[in-house]
C-alpha cells in the first residue's frame, strides 16, 4: 500500500465506506506499527490524503504514531513523520506504555 499509488487508493476508498457505512462513528483512528523507514514519504502522502477525505465528510482523523527522540532509534518510528502527520490530523496520540 505504501508503494503502489492504486493500491493506496483502493485502501483509502475502503475506509471511507467503512465511514459510510457507519455514520453513527465521529471518525477514524489510524494505528499502523512498524512501517519501514522508507515509507516515510509514501506514509505521510497516505495520512494526508485520508485527512482530506475524512474532513470533507465532516469527521475527524487521529493517529497512533511511535514515541521517538530526533528520527527515531528504529525503522518504525523513522516512518512516522510527526510535522506532515501533525498537520494533516486532528490528533495525535503518542504511544508511551512501557515505558518508565
Amino acid at each position: 500500500m505504501m508503494i503502489s499509488p492504486s493500491v493506496r487508493l483502493n485502501h483509502l476508498n475502503d475506509l471511507m465506506q467503512l465511514l459510510s457505512d457507519h455514520p453513527e462513528f465521529d471518525g477514524i483512528d489510524i494505528d499502523y506499527e512498524s512501517l519501514m523507514a522508507s515509507d516515510r514519504d509514501n506514509y505521510s502522502l497516505f495520512m494526508e490524503d485520508l485527512a482530506a477525505l475524512v474532513h470533507a465528510g465532516g469527521k475527524i482523523l487521529t493517529t497512533a504514531v511511535h514515541t521517538k527522540a530526533g528520527m527515531g532509534t528504529w525503522y518504525g518510528p523513522q516512518a512516522q513523520d510527526y510535522q506532515r502527520i501533525g498537520n494533516a490530523v486532528d490528533e495525535m496520540l503518542i504511544m508511551t506504555y512501557d515505558l518508565h
